[in-house]
């Protein structure tokens, strides 16, 4: 599967077949997609915004570094320190803060 953004590619309107459309190329369809193209599907992937963008995301939980590695990205993941191995609560009720090790659950 080759992505370009919308600037590397031709002007002109052309018309392909594919056996998968993915519209939107966040979390969800940057991760269907290769999967897909590994299995042989014609996959193509619709993503109206220019990458890479700045954006402030959710949570990155440890168990999403298995999938990571499917992917080959994990390196680039740890490489940039994203991994998250506990969350902290804070509730405005108590002063005392709740720390959630991932790995204890």
């Amino acid at each position: 599967m080759k992505i370009e953004p919308m600037e590397q590619q031709d002007q002109r309107v052309e018309r392909s077949q594919c056996d998968v459309l993915v519209v939107g190329g966040r979390a969800a369809g940057s991760t269907v997609a290769p999967l897909l193209a590994e299995k042989g599907y014609r996959v193509v992937l619709l993503e109206k915004a220019r990458y890479p963008r700045f954006h402030i995301g959710g949570s990155l939980l440890a168990a999403s570094l298995p999938l990571f590695e499917r992917l080959g990205g994990a390196d680039e993941v740890t490489a940039v320190g994203m991994e998250k191995w506990a969350a902290e609560f804070v509730s405005p009720y108590h002063d005392r803060p709740q720390v959630f090790h991932f790995a204890e659950v």
